[in-house]
């Protein structure tokens, strides 16, 4: 590839419009999409973890209470079994959405969505006719692969911490 010539002619007129447009539908829009689909499964899963926690260790409470209320009348062996188990459960879903990050997750995919839902516009906003629209269309590309590249770089940050963590 290295011994392969440069490319060659101009890209102006219609060859860049037609360029200009495919730039601003592909990335930026898939990225849009994945993120705003991230950000809600963040958030669901999160609210699911809390809320489920909540309620296994409040039906905890309610299964030890009546245990406790039956104890004399009988011994039932499942209400101890849901008693002892509802708790760890619970804990275990507490656990999971404080050191998954959820909500971490579902705020980075919001500003992502948000700076790629800007970005065919931006793009689009470019004059082909205009000098230098080449180079404009190239650094207006340049910033979302650049965003695009943020969001790995902050992947990468929150799995060195999660490392680190699990480490110590």
């Amino acid at each position: 590839m290295r011994a392969s010539p440069l490319p060659a002619g101009a890209l102006t007129g219609d060859g860049l419009r037609a360029v200009r447009d495919a730039l601003a539908e592909t990335p930026a829009r898939e990225q849009w999409s994945y993120h705003l689909k991230r950000g809600r499964l963040s958030i669901r899963a999160a609210e699911f973890l809390g809320y489920g926690g909540e309620l296994l260790f409040l039906g905890s409470l309610a299964v030890v209470s009546a245990e406790l209320a039956l104890a004399p009348l009988s011994s039932c062996r499942i209400l101890g079994l849901v008693a002892a188990t509802a708790p760890a459960v619970s804990a275990a879903f507490v656990g999971i959405r404080a050191y998954a990050e959820l909500e971490l997750l579902a705020g980075q995919s919001a500003r992502l969505a948000a700076q790629m839902r800007n970005a065919p516009q931006r793009i689009r906003s470019i004059d082909p006719a205009c000098p230098l629209a080449s180079q404009e269309l190239g650094a207006a590309v340049y910033e979302v692969a650049t965003t695009m590249l943020h969001d790995i770089e902050g992947w990468s940050q929150l799995f060195g911490v999660k490392v680190v963590e699990g480490a110590g």
